[in-house]
């Protein structure tokens, strides 16, 4: 894969490979939360300026695919090296990147970045993390690469930078530190009220039972895409026990598509449950 990906990359050149990239997220998102986060914006937030934060951009797919329905997306990102892919690729004209960490305090943190082989020094981009408590447990090598990155709540980002805009939806895939994201994003979460779509997993050492106990205090209620992709079914911290087995973690790894594993969480304001209730189903 890696070896097509820079053949493309020497014919097309990064931008013209971004576009390509694009072009092939918008056909097949290999998340169907990206489709859904569209579908509940559209309905519940239809008129106004917004913005959404795409916090853990990695390559800005979220950003990228959602940004015909938001007036500004901000992608977040604290690895240098994947801001300056995203750069380089030619993000669409009302998409920002943010270099830097986002957590419930400000100043330096160390991201580390696991190592997929220790002999090439290759890294696994995807799973790097600013939380201590995820120790990379089912990591191909125990090692890591740390390098020093800024850090901030995101209540400060939205005041200093985006205070014109509403906050319509925040995308949350930290690799275990999702609830310092939550706790440093308080006043934003009780101010606007945005759609939430929060990436949690046990393995990645997040304290799944507290975030939905905060979030669900603070008005939220949770669920999750449906096998058939059509529907969403209303889920609890316990689900996520028979959700994340090891027999389904290693058929996700075998393929991107399969959603036997569930790790992705829509929290969406109880003021909404009416607007969605065609959407819920049991299975």
């Amino acid at each position: 894969m890696n070896l097509v990906k820079n053949l493309l990359k020497k014919i097309l050149g990064q931008k013209s490979l971004g576009q390509y990239r694009k072009f092939l997220w918008m056909l097949r998102p290999p998340e169907r939360e990206v489709k859904w986060l569209r579908r509940l914006v559209e309905l519940n937030y239809p008129c106004g300026p917004k913005v959404f934060f795409d916090i853990g951009a990695h390559l800005g797919m979220y950003s990228v695919a959602l940004e015909k329905i938001f007036t500004k997306c901000v992608a977040i990102e604290a690895n240098p090296s994947l801001c300056k892919l995203m750069d380089n690729s030619g993000l669409p004209s009302n998409c920002v990147i943010e270099n830097l960490a986002v957590s419930d305090n400000e100043g330096l943190v160390q991201l580390r970045i696991p190592i997929i082989n220790t002999a090439s020094g290759l890294l696994n981009l995807g799973e790097a993390t600013i939380e201590p408590s995820n120790r990379f447990q089912d990591a191909e090598s125990s090692e890591f690469q740390s390098i020093q990155v800024r850090c901030m709540p995101l209540d400060v980002v939205v005041t200093e930078k985006y205070n014109d805009l509403k906050v319509a939806a925040i995308k949350i895939d930290v690799e275990g530190h999702e609830a310092s994201v939550i706790n440093g994003a308080t006043h934003v979460i009780e101010r606007f009220l945005p759609i939430l779509l929060v990436e949690m997993e046990y393995r990645h050492g997040a304290d799944i039972k507290g975030l939905f106990h905060t979030l669900e205090s603070m008005g939220y209620l949770a669920f999750r895409v449906s096998g058939s992709g059509r529907n969403l079914i209303s889920t609890q911290e316990n689900d996520l026990l028979i959700l994340q087995s090891p027999e389904k973690l290693k058929l996700k790894k075998s393929d991107l598509y399969s959603h036997e594993y569930v790790n992705n969480i829509f929290f969406i304001p109880k003021k909404f449950e009416k607007n969605i209730e065609h959407f819920i189903s049991e299975y």
